[in-house]
């Protein structure tokens, strides 16, 4: 468990690492290639369902043992648990496990830029469900205005870092995404990187 400069939640927490997709700008394939080192005998880590390496306890100086490849952190079960917020920026994943556990400190998210992709799908069904529109990189279209109804709270943020043409989402997109959240009744939550385009105050609200 790990203190977390994002400003919606106090740590983050990460039993399971790695993905077999290869989304673009994933900044968490980056950093387990940086920190990682490959073991040379997978022997005496059997993989899990043939899909997710199995890690009973941590590697010294080698957090990421199979760099991103799916790996299951077990020993990190034990560590302190509070509310859990999962996020993924594929969420029909969601409906692919099936059932999912519902309990009030579970909650289901999923990331989206601002583009209408069935935001509904595989949400509506597990209880706590929230929404990250981040980075909002175009006015949303209606399709995912309406889709807020689903979703019991949305996050939203700019694209940071120091790209090449990086957007600055304008006032007028963000005014839209929180006038569908007051309609709906959805709490919203402005991340900082929206100050310039936002001002201040920041609307930062929670679900809980």
């Amino acid at each position: 468990m790990q203190p977390s400069k994002i400003e919606w939640c106090d740590c983050t927490w990460n039993p399971v690492t790695g993905c077999l997709h290869r989304c673009p700008y994933c900044y968490a394939r980056t950093i387990a290639n940086r920190f990682g080192k490959k073991v040379p005998d997978f022997s005496g880590y059997p993989l899990k369902n043939n899909s997710c390496h199995m890690l009973e306890s941590e590697i010294e100086k080698n957090p990421y043992p199979w760099l991103f490849e799916p790996t299951f952190h077990a020993s990190r079960i034990d560590e302190p648990q509070h509310r859990y917020l999962f996020l993924t920026k594929n969420g029909t994943r969601y409906e692919q496990l099936g059932l999912l556990p519902e309990r009030e400190n579970f909650w289901y998210g999923t990331t989206r830029t601002g583009v209408n992709k069935n935001l509904e799908h595989g949400a509506s069904d597990h209880g706590n469900t929230f929404l990250s529109i981040e980075p909002l990189l175009s006015p949303v279209d209606a399709g995912t205005l309406n889709a807020l109804e689903f979703f019991k709270w949305v996050i939203v943020g700019a694209e940071t870092g120091t790209r090449k043409n990086k957007v600055v989402p304008q006032h007028e997109w963000i005014q839209d995404i929180v006038e569908q959240c007051r309609a709906e009744g959805v709490p919203v939550f402005l991340k900082n990187s929206l100050s310039k385009s936002w001002g201040e105050p920041l609307i930062q609200e929670f679900p809980w």
